[in-house]
């Protein structure tokens, strides 16, 4: 009896497996995308500097002229208010402690004290109907300090002009 044929294995081929590339083409790659980004930088470093404004001397002399506005008039008083500690109304475990004053204009009446009073009366019960949402952030500052402002103009019959917090604490 004949031995059978021997046959070759199914998964051996005879091509051989292909190459790594070499150590030198991984420097070439490396040095030409290292020369892209730094010219894609250099690009964009020239682009922004020729962007950048300078103000001409003209400019600059007329700001310097200039005399800084003035905010207050010298018939207004600052008067400061008692401190106010409130619950907010949501969350309900959250309290805000405020500290400011009140920009009285004209002569200071003599019920300054009592005013002050009022007005602080009147900042605990609107900070009371407040979420923490609604003051967080530079905007959530500047819409209380404008509302706050409104409701003192209010209680004092436009006497007082502004409302300036100090601090504003959230515990």
């Amino acid at each position: 009896m004949a031995d059978p044929p021997e046959t070759e294995e199914q998964g051996t081929s005879s091509q051989a497996a292909p190459s790594q590339p070499s150590l030198v083409v991984w420097l070439a790659i490396l040095v030409v995308l290292t020369l892209v980004a730094g010219g894609a930088g250099g690009g964009l470093g020239v682009t922004m500097g020729s962007m950048a404004s300078v103000e001409p001397e003209s400019k600059k002399v007329e700001l310097e002229a200039k005399e800084p506005a003035v905010a207050y008039s010298s018939g207004e008083m600052i008067k400061t208010l008692p401190t106010v500690v409130a619950n907010l109304a949501a969350p309900a475990d959250t309290f805000v402690r405020l500290e400011g004053a009140i920009v009285i204009a004209g002569e200071p009446a003599p019920d300054g004290e009592l005013l002050a009073n009022k007005i602080s009366g009147d900042i605990l019960g609107y900070l009371s109907s407040l979420t923490l949402a609604q003051i967080e952030g530079p905007s959530g500052l500047q819409h209380l300090r404008e509302d706050l402002s409104e409701r003192a103009s209010m209680r004092s019959e436009g006497q007082v002009n502004e409302v300036i917090i100090h601090s504003l604490v959230a515990e």
